[in-house]
């Protein structure tokens, strides 16, 4: 059952959350991802750089300082016949609800988790983590359903909470979840999504890029690395990057030996990741066909 599991009193140090010690109000984290997604191992799962990097590659995406957490769940409806045999007329819930308080920006892109097919694993107050344990690796609970309310009603000056309901698909997965004590605080698991914007300064032989990596707020990201991006294009796969310089305000300068032609510039750091398409076609001269690269072995 997914909850409080060390019941001990409040640490002057934690957050407000933490002053609620029922089963489910003890959890703090919700670690949304995509179906196809699970760690590679048990010890993976307790890595702190590689869930960095799942939420880098935006197969996962947390939500964090959850609160009011509700337990919705439903009991089985039973009907009795006239021979008094029983029979399950509507099957059990796992059901729970939460709110956060974000700004509408964020409210609208919680919005579009409605009605994807994702899945979960979480975390509480005292830093457990919980997930379904499936041989050496360690798999997300399946969701039914997530749905995502905007709270506007209460005095004047009080936050509209976002309210989220998620309903759990499996009852046997909660009952038997997978629950560890990672080296690492689930708060931290934090990688921003930022605004990129790619620009072809050239297309000579050697061409410059110029990046603009902007935050949330629109301010330029500064004192990025060459270690920290990752560049491709779909012509020519992963592109070897030459000379790198910033400018400042979140503006980078790198050079290319080949050239790009329409692709998806994508930017990963420890911190921050960022992607934008692009499409150059219309400064670059565009290769033709060229019969030394047709494969005989793949197209037969």
């Amino acid at each position: 059952m997914l909850g409080n599991f060390e019941i001990r009193r409040p640490d002057l140090n934690r957050s407000a959350k933490a002053l609620s010690f029922s089963d489910y109000s003890a959890i703090t984290d919700i670690f949304l991802c995509v179906p196809a997604f699970q760690f590679n191992s048990l010890v993976d799962f307790e890595s702190e750089s590689v869930w960095l990097a799942a939420i880098a590659s935006e197969y996962v995406f947390p939500i964090h300082n959850i609160i009011d957490v509700q337990n919705n769940s439903e009991d089985i409806v039973l009907a009795e016949s006239k021979f008094n045999f029983r029979h399950v007329v509507r099957p059990g819930k796992y059901r729970f609800s939460f709110s956060v308080n974000v700004d509408i920006d964020y409210f609208i892109r919680l919005k579009n988790y409605e009605g994807q097919n994702l899945k979960a694993y979480f975390s509480d107050v005292n830093g457990n983590l919980f997930g379904v344990k499936s041989g050496n690796t360690v798999r997300p609970f399946d969701l039914d359903s997530i749905i995502v309310k905007k709270i506007g009603f209460g005095e004047p000056g009080q936050p509209s909470l976002t309210n989220i309901l998620i309903d759990f698909h499996n009852p046997l997965q909660i009952e038997s979840g997978y629950i560890v004590k990672p080296m690492f605080e689930s708060s931290d698991l934090i990688n921003i999504e930022c605004s990129l914007v790619t620009e072809l300064l050239n297309s000579d032989e050697i061409s410059t890029l110029q990046l603009t990596v902007l935050d949330p707020c629109l301010n330029g990201i500064t004192g990025l690395l060459l270690s920290n991006f990752q560049i491709f294009d779909e012509i020519n796969g992963p592109l070897t990057l030459g000379a790198f310089n910033e400018v400042g305000n979140g503006v980078y300068t790198l050079t290319i030996s080949v050239g790009i032609y329409k692709g998806l510039t994508k930017m990963i750091s420890t911190l921050y990741h960022a992607k934008d398409y692009y499409d150059f076609a219309e400064v670059v001269v565009i290769p033709q066909y060229n019969p030394t690269q047709y494969n005989s072995t793949q197209y037969k």
